[in-house]
């Protein structure tokens, strides 16, 4: 049968139109092949690169491990979601462990930890995790292999935090701290023997200073008609050396309290302190004739109250005993600096030559020019220790144009109230 003309040209328009489908649907998946392979090139690319970078981080961390496993530091890795830790060979080796021993037995630092230290060390570690300090340090003691106690010194800092700020990865190192330990222990126990020397040194020559010193002078009032001038004279010769004894002793005392006293830190008002240096002070200064310069405002610091009292009545002390006949002006002062406090005394006295300078702040140090002036050579000793004490330190500096010196203390800053 034939076809119309109709139909013929109803078949001629679908085989055209299916062979533009054809053609229409091949270059599609032609183009769609090519933007795969171009997807699949650069995936393939990025996965290259990611290798690459997780290869040169791991070569990374196994030259950073190797090479602290190099030095005497126990290297250790933690991952705190898991739980999981790494320890170097140097951690384990430290303790008298193998690495094998440690993982087979599960070792973990936490269970080695000396009770007595176990609360304040977990306490730091868990304020690093809560970012309260910038890094994690502690000293504190392991049980080794044997059984005994090791100080460690351990360092450590968070590296890596998950997106909700939660600590993931916990890194750091123990280093054997034990012959530091021991020797800190003996240097107390020395420290300690000699304190307990030192006592009993003043002790003893204490009381026979204060017998001499009863005998002189019930000599004195009892025998001072008949004695002549020399003998006089020698009776008072003994009194003024069991007095300066007496004042020795007492000065030792004051030394060994600035090294072993605990503070009394507390706000200071600077204006209170140098009224009360003042005026415990102007008897000897009007009778020198000597001006006082003193600020009209002045800061309140942090310190211990009777120790700031202590070194400055000891500056003013020297200046009005060792300023000479050319005294005439003192003047207390304050400095501020970044980190500390600074309080000075200023004097227009003789000053100190440069033999006299050397050595100032040792113990037994006086002037050379000094013969005849009432003195122990612990007040500045003393001094230093007070500025140690105080996070600071003491030192001097001559007046340059003119005659005079200068002493100065430091207090730090970051003292805090008791």
């Amino acid at each position: 049968m034939t076809n119309s003309p109709d139909e013929a040209g109803d078949q001629s328009l679908a085989a055209r139109t299916n062979t533009t489908l054809q053609m229409e649907t091949a270059r599609r998946i032609q183009r769609l092949t090519e933007e795969l392979n171009d997807v699949t090139i650069q995936l393939n690319r990025e996965i290259i690169l990611r290798k690459n970078i997780e290869n040169v981080s791991r070569e990374r961390e196994k030259f950073f491990r190797l090479l602290l496993d190099a030095t005497s530091d126990g290297v250790w890795d933690r991952n705190i979601p898991t739980g999981e830790v790494y320890y170097g060979e140097n951690w384990a080796r430290m303790l008298g462990y193998t690495v094998r021993e440690v993982k087979e037995k599960n070792i973990k630092w936490e269970d080695l930890l000396h009770p007595d230290d176990k609360s304040q060390t977990l306490d730091a570690i868990r304020n690093h995790f809560k970012g309260e300090t910038s890094r994690y340090v502690a000293e504190f003691r392991l049980r080794n292999k044997g059984g005994g106690w090791q100080w460690v010194l351990a360092r450590g800092k968070v590296v890596e935090w998950d997106e909700e700020g939660q600590p993931v990865r916990f890194v750091g190192t123990h280093y054997d701290i034990s012959d530091r330990k021991k020797v800190e222990d003996e240097l107390k126990e020395s420290s300690r023997k000699i304190k307990e020397f030192a006592y009993s040194v003043v002790h003893d020559l204490k009381n026979p200073a204060i017998s001499i010193h009863g005998l002189a002078k019930k000599m004195r009032q009892k025998y001072g008609d008949v004695l002549d001038q020399k003998g006089a004279s020698f009776c008072e010769q003994i009194l003024r050396s069991a007095e300066q004894i007496a004042v020795l002793v007492d000065k030792i005392n004051l030394f060994i309290a600035a090294r072993e006293a605990p503070l009394l830190l507390q706000k200071v008002s600077l204006q209170e302190v140098f009224a009360i240096i003042r005026e415990e002070f102007t008897l000897q200064a009007d009778r020198r004739v000597v001006k006082w310069i003193v600020p009209e405002i002045l800061p309140e610091i942090i310190a211990d109250r009777l120790s700031l009292l202590r070194v400055l009545r000891n500056f003013v002390d020297n200046s009005i005993k060792y300023g000479g006949e050319n005294l005439g002006e003192i003047e207390l002062g304050y400095r501020d600096s970044p980190e500390f406090h600074i309080l000075f005394v200023r004097d227009n006295g003789v000053g100190l030559d440069q033999e006299d300078s050397k050595g100032i702040f040792g113990m037994f140090k006086r002037k050379k020019t000094s013969c005849g002036i009432e003195g122990t050579g612990l007040g500045l000793a003393i001094v230093k220790e007070i500025a140690a004490q105080h996070g600071g330190k003491v030192w001097f500096e001559p007046e340059r144009k003119r005659e005079g010196i200068t002493f100065f203390i430091s207090f730090s800053k970051s003292l805090i109230t008791d």
